[in-house]
């Protein structure tokens, strides 16, 4: 009997112990600095070509969603100071203009990249999502994909009516693609070293 209860406190122990510890992604790694906010030259994605690039540097306070119907719209407080990195880029010939934002955590970065967003008709984020992984440590990125919020589908037909095919690959996974190898520039650029985890 004292056996079985040794085995059990010998597996029970350090189990217990391990609920206590911190999780790695919140420890800050070794040698972590502010991110250089300042628009980095960016290698465009085969077939893109980089329209226009902007650092914002935001400071600590409250994120406000705007209502996306049927949903309200709420605030994300607390949230830390950041870096918000805008990139826009086109794909010749497809008269199209797809943005993407990438948040980055002014202090407290846990060395990884998350991408966030997209349900039903709406490719992106349009802040919430963003802002709860900045207060994770994360870096963060989202895109628009080059369309109109998800309660106006028109984007997915021409003026003449016909398949947008341009658009639809952008929404269906293009930006998504494009989306990761940008954020993976602009973090790299920012801390002088590339996301540990994207």
């Amino acid at each position: 009997m004292m056996k079985r209860i040794l085995a059990v406190l010998a597996t029970v122990l350090p189990l217990t112990a391990a609920v206590y510890l911190p999780p790695a992604s919140a420890a800050t790694p070794p040698g972590a600095a502010a991110p250089r906010c300042a628009a980095p030259p960016l290698r465009a994605p085969a077939g893109t070509r980089v329209e226009s690039v902007t650092a914002e540097s935001v400071a600590a306070g409250d994120v406000v969603v705007p209502p996306i119907p049927p949903q309200d719209g709420y605030t994300v407080p607390g949230v830390p100071a950041r870096c918000e990195v805008t990139v826009t880029l086109t794909h010749p010939g497809a008269d199209d203009h797809a943005r993407i934002q990438v948040w980055l955590p002014a202090s407290g970065w846990n060395g990884r990249l998350q991408t966030v967003g997209g349900s039903a008709y709406a490719a992106g984020d349009y802040g919430g999502q963003l802002a709860a992984a900045v207060q994770g440590g994360y870096a963060a990125a989202t895109t628009d994909a080059g369309v109109s919020t998800y309660t106006d589908v028109s984007w997915a037909l021409t003026a003449k009516g016909a398949i947008n095919r341009p658009l639809l690959e952008n929404f269906a996974s293009r930006s998504e693609h494009e989306t990761a190898v940008l954020a993976k520039q602009v973090v790299s650029g920012a801390y002088g070293r590339p996301a540990a985890h994207a």
